[in-house]
């Protein structure tokens, strides 16, 4: 689990980070937004990568995980 010690009130800079950046260059979000889409746009390309690679019968790739009596 991630420790957040202060740092959700913070701002993230993505883009302009360096020292020498023109403020109309800058790009500034909340941290917690979008280390939020990064999770979710892991999520859902690990659960892809998954159900693309599954090599059984054909409507498998959904019920594999499970029983089936």
């Amino acid at each position: 689990m991630l420790l957040y010690k202060g740092e959700l009130g913070n701002e993230l800079k993505l883009w302009g980070w360096w020292a020498g950046a023109p403020p109309d260059s800058v790009i500034i979000v909340h941290p917690w937004q979008f280390w939020n889409w990064i999770n979710m746009a892991t999520t859902l390309f690990l659960y892809m990568a998954e159900l693309a690679g599954n090599t059984g019968n054909s409507n498998s790739a959904m019920t594999s995980h499970w029983k089936i009596d």
